[in-house]
């Protein structure tokens, strides 16, 4: 079976290393990008199976980034994730408007986490 690809788009490295350990066990490959520019760029070039995207990032927020990585048709149907530290109930309601599988707030429970990754890439 071919290793399915995640992107995660997060600034904080302690974060991203948390979530390679997390896609070791899935199993996926993981691709990474700490700002939106770089990780629109990934998108295009890798075409990810799943994208999971910090809200806040130091160039630009999360949700602009995914809508800039759905304008192109190709991309558009990439499942993805928020993650944040910051519930605020906008977050939920705009997340919900946009097609997200969900917001996974930080610190992220790993145990369901991981289940949850190995249902949708399975």
């Amino acid at each position: 079976m071919p290793t399915k690809t995640v992107l995660v788009v997060d600034d904080n490295v302690l974060n991203r290393k948390l979530l390679e350990g997390v896609l070791r066990i899935v199993p996926a490959e993981m691709i990474s990008a700490e700002d939106g520019a770089e990780g629109i760029r990934l998108a295009k070039e890798h075409r990810p199976d799943l994208i999971l995207m910090d809200v806040q990032l130091p160039d630009m927020d999360g949700f602009d980034v995914i809508a800039e990585i759905r304008r192109d048709p190709e991309l558009a149907g990439i499942p993805y994730y928020y993650l944040t530290g910051n519930i605020a109930p906008e977050h939920h309601q705009k997340a919900a408007t946009v097609g997200c599988l969900g917001i996974v707030q930080k610190p992220i429970a790993v145990g369901t986490f991981v289940e949850s990754l190995k249902e949708l890439l399975a």
